[in-house]
């Protein structure tokens, strides 16, 4: 299987296997160039902005990126999730000298009314989280076999030991009202950004994944939380198997080094997989971008030998 796999080169799709109602949006950084000082100099799509413009693709300058820019999608779905608007966006970035790095990342918001309709989805996401981070964090290694070295300055560090000292043995009505909300403003720094459920946004953002302007790789990005969204909340989750797994965790070593998730076993990948997906095409894609070797070994960001196809 695993040869079988390691032979597959990723080709970008334009129908994921989600709801198509579901509303999401895309955060992309690269660096590399002061572009918003230079914008006169370039030609830009159509569909980029440096004003605010909701159906625009917003480029704006971001205090973690001190040389380079993100560009924000406006609200998207999967009934118009505008793939071409995107690889547009990409190529502006990466045909002017703007690309993933040390201090780049890549951030994916989910509506939250399109999911969790009380605190006791949002309970089950967190204890579906803790059990599987070093899952989704190698994962989120994108098209590189490590994590940028920036990783813990650029606010996705590690949480699930926070959850596990959290919930504990405690039941969850003892949790809602006294400890849960202040542990959504406790997230601002971490992979799994929970605050903006305090305010007017209502997503949750993913914010774990290295830098990419690939599209099939940001396709799987977006592909992979939303199926984590939609398992946790659907008939064929497995509570007895998840809350099994976080009461064991306790038993596990903690360490705040995303590197020690670089080891996450073929055993976790595939339980993921099997989880959160009803079809081989999306295992396929999930454990190749987990499934890779380096191009060379080396210091700092180290690219994966190719396993995706080229933006058209």
């Amino acid at each position: 299987m695993l040869k079988k796999i390691e032979k597959v080169l990723l080709p970008i799709r334009f129908d994921l296997t989600v709801p198509k109602n579901i509303k999401f949006g895309i955060e992309i950084e690269a660096e590399g160039r002061d572009i918003l000082s230079e914008l006169y100099k370039v030609s830009k799509p159509e569909c980029l902005s440096v004003n605010t413009n909701k159906d625009a693709w917003l480029l704006k300058s971001d205090l973690t990126v001190p040389n380079g820019a993100e560009i924000s999608s406006p609200i998207l779905t999967f009934s118009d999730s505008k793939w071409d608007e995107l690889l547009e966006v990409c190529n502006f970035f990466s045909e002017n000298g703007l690309n993933p790095g040390e201090h780049t990342g890549l951030h994916i918001h989910l509506s939250s009314e399109d999911f969790l309709q009380d605190k006791y989805d949002l309970y089950n996401l967190l204890k579906f989280y803790a059990v599987y981070e070093s899952v989704l964090y190698l994962f989120g290694t994108g098209e590189y076999v490590n994590y940028r070295t920036q990783i813990y300055d650029r606010g996705a560090l590690p949480m699930a030991y926070d959850i596990w000292r959290l919930f504990g043995r405690k039941a969850y009505h003892e949790l809602v009202n006294d400890k849960l909300l202040p542990f959504l403003n406790f997230t601002y720094f971490k992979g799994l950004r929970l605050t903006n459920l305090l305010g007017s946004k209502e997503t949750i953002e993913f914010r774990m994944a290295n830098g990419s302007l690939n599209l099939a790789i940001i396709q799987n990005f977006v592909n992979v939380y939303t199926h984590v969204f939609s398992y946790v909340l659907s008939d064929e989750y497995d509570d007895d198997l998840i809350t099994r797994k976080f009461r064991e965790l306790k038993h596990l070593n903690f360490n705040p080094h995303v590197e020690n998730y670089l080891n996450t076993s073929l055993e976790d990948l595939l339980e993921f997989a099997d989880l959160i997906f009803d079809n081989e095409l999306d295992k396929l894609y999930f454990l190749r971008q987990c499934i890779k070797e380096p191009v060379k070994p080396g210091y700092g960001l180290q690219k994966a030998k190719t396993f995706y196809k080229k933006n058209l």
